[in-house]
């Protein structure tokens, strides 16, 4: 700290690192590392470029007690499993463009090498190139792979993974995301991020980056970053990145899932290792893995499942890859399966919630070839088209569900892939699995259907009146029903479900990623959206959607936009009722996704104030909670007796709205 710019700093705010004395500051070829201090053989330490690590080592980069609050809550949250659901088995990856291809090569590398080892993942890619490239003033853009991430974000993923060029401040010189982008991103359902690139998290100068900001963002962003301090070397960057993820998703000799420290510490032993791994035969000598650094919990492991859903029936038929049965356009398909151990033992105790997502045949992809590479147009195929996404019932261990295949597929004859996963009622157990043994071809004799889907649509509350007053950023919700099922592939031509706010080009949406059917259903299901920033004023709203015999409805709704509108407060239910050590305050309100404050004072019968708390945050759904061990702000454990609670709620600089309630406090 003797620096003129660090001397304000506290040495004891700071954990020291090992750093490279020779070639000095040289942005490439010096490193920043704290693998030196888990080199704890023997002699080990005088050649750490060779030497093999013995622990897992992460950084949690936090100087103030705020900021270890932030990280420490996200990590508990992770942990505790509060946020299930099918997103788990998304692994998202990244390529930048240029370079010969090079890039998108290497990210293909690790999708494939991700694949063959954990097929009931849903793996897809979001390469740069495969969108239209955007000519500005201040540099070129790709807006469609902008908005193709940032969605991914928000329907959550397991991994996202890139390979390209990189700063502290921004992936790709194309600008795709920036550092506003991880400060920004909002979602519970958070990933492990994996970047394969230069300099995103030079965690000793003082400069913000994108791997410490995606960490200390509190409403999401990463639970842990892994990725270089310093500029890099793309081949050798490959191999770390195909190591790491390697072992992340892997288990240990006893079967345990890898944490993230060993995952890092194991890809770097391979790296220096004599033997080569089934998957990679990649060595590096050089300095060039000590740049990479794990910022988050090196002991906490991915929350992918550990067991296994598995398909025993289509229409009755036995599974069979050597005689897989046709999907048949317009028919009604029934699909049987059972959840089971890794060891094939069935999990009979199993009760719970399957999910299922039906794909169409694949699609080959040919890349633009934005950048006049030599190699030409970068191709690859990937299941891209949704026919099917709804969920039911799994009782001792097993589960049945029905499902409408739409007009709308591509009749190629070919494979299509379903992709499930299941979760336990208390959230203690999660499986997942696919089944590509079945072709999509043909039409089915059906009843003739000419009617559109019912729909219900409204922003913000289901009590929404036509010509009603919104905030800048509402949610859209339709409810739809059909008997022949709803329209969501977007393989016909206009067969979108599509929402057009004003007729303007800038604000039509396409949501057929958005709709999923109603538990246990597969004739009626609903989708939310939140409106991007709207002006005030008025405004009309023009929505669409196609049943799988396309057939369409629509409908109108008019609407006024005023800034600083007051939320609703629909409802504040507690989890215990009386409570005895402890309770939880559900609060339902209709700003989902937006920053909110929330407030909350406990009083007893005299009108002493016992408890208060205010916190901002958000939700996915509306629903959000708080939790409370029934102790005082003095710190003092609340009386036997009967409480009145105010919770209050505001946003957008909006006035506060309240509800107000009794509490009984009972202990034994």
């Amino acid at each position: 700290m003797i620096t003129s710019h660090t001397r304000y700093l506290k040495p004891q705010d700071y954990l020291l690192c090992y750093e490279s004395d020779d070639p000095g500051v040289s942005e490439v070829d010096s490193y920043v590392s704290d693998d030196y201090f888990g080199f704890l053989d023997d002699g080990e330490g005088a050649s750490i470029t060779r030497d093999k690590l013995d622990l897992g080592i992460g950084r949690l980069p936090l100087v103030e007690s705020g900021e270890a609050q932030i990280v420490v809550d996200k990590i508990l949250d992770y942990m505790n499993n509060r946020h299930v659901g099918n997103w788990k088995n998304n692994v998202y990856i990244l390529a930048d463009d240029g370079d010969n291809n090079s890039h998108m090569i290497d990210a293909d590398t690790v999708r494939n090498n991700i694949v063959r080892y954990n097929p009931n993942l849903q793996v897809k890619r979001i390469y740069w190139d495969a969108y239209e490239r955007v000519s500005t003033t201040t540099g070129n853009t790709y807006p469609a792979a902008v908005k193709a991430v940032k969605e991914a974000m928000n329907r959550g993923a397991l991994i996202m993974d890139y390979s390209g060029h990189g700063s502290p401040y921004q992936i790709s010189h194309e600008r795709v995301l920036n550092l506003t982008d991880f400060k920004e991103f909002s979602s519970a359902k958070i990933p492990l991020w994996v970047v394969a690139s230069c300099e995103l998290t030079p965690f000793d100068m003082l400069e913000e980056n994108i791997g410490e900001t995606s960490l200390l963002n509190k409403k999401g962003a990463a639970i842990a970053f892994f990725s270089s301090s310093r500029a890099a070397y793309a081949t050798q960057n490959r191999y770390v990145n195909n190591y790491f993820t390697h072992y992340a998703l892997g288990t240990d000799n006893e079967g345990r899932r890898c944490t993230l420290g060993d995952a890092a510490r194991l890809a770097k032993v391979s790296l220096v290792s004599d033997y080569d791994a089934s998957f990679s035969k990649a060595r590096d000598y050089s300095s060039n893995k000590l740049k990479y650094a794990l910022m988050g919990d090196p002991a906490l492991t991915l929350a992918s499942p550990t067991h296994r859903v598995v398909l025993d029936k289509i229409n009755g038929a036995a599974i069979s890859t050597t005689n897989p049965p046709t999907l048949k356009a317009g028919s009604t398909v029934k699909i049987s399966g059972h959840i089971e151990k890794e060891s094939k033992e069935l999990l009979s105790g199993f009760n719970g919630v399957v999910s299922l997502i039906l794909m169409d045949t694949k699609d080959t992809i040919i890349c633009k070839n934005n950048t006049n590479a030599s190699k030409g147009n970068h191709k690859f195929t990937e299941y891209t088209k949704t026919l099917y996404e709804g969920s039911d019932s799994v009782k001792n261990g097993r589960f049945e569900l029905s499902l409408i295949v739409p007009l709308d597929i591509k009749y190629s004859n070919e494979a299509g892939r379903m992709s499930l996963y299941a979760v336990n009622n208390a959230h203690t157990i999660e499986a997942n699995g696919a089944c590509e043994a079945f072709r999509l071809g043909g039409t089915a004799d059906v009843k003739k259907d000419t009617v559109g889907p019912a729909m219900y649509v409204y922003l913000n509350d289901p009590d929404f009146q036509d010509g009603g007053t919104v905030n800048p950023s509402p949610y859209f919700y339709a409810v739809l029903s059909d008997s022949s099922g709803i329209n969501r592939t977007g393989n016909g031509v206009g067969h979108d479900i599509q929402l057009v706010i004003d007729s303007k080009e800038e604000y039509s949406f396409v949501l057929n990623d958005y709709f999923s059917y109603d538990f246990g259903s597969h004739t009626r299901g609903s989708l939310a959206y939140k409106i991007p920033n709207l002006p005030e004023g008025e405004h009309r709203l023009f929505f669409r959607a196609w049943d799988t015999r396309n057939n369409s409805s629509a409908t109108i709704l008019n609407f006024v936009v005023k800034g600083g509108l007051a939320p609703s407060l629909s409802d504040v239910k507690l989890t215990h009722n009386p409570a005895r050590s402890n309770t939880t305050f559900i609060i339902s309100y209709d700003r989902p996704e937006t920053d909110t404050k929330f407030t909350i004072e406990v009083y007893d019968c005299f009108g002493r104030l016992w408890w208060s708390h205010d916190e901002v945050g958000q939700s996915s759904d509306g629903y959000y909670t708080i939790n409370w061990n029934l102790v005082s702000n003095g710190g003092v454990p609340m009386p036997n007796g009967l409480y009145l609670f105010k919770v209050g709620i505001a946003c957008e600089g909006s006035k506060e709205i309240t509800k107000t309630n009794k509490l009984v406090i009972r202990k034994q």
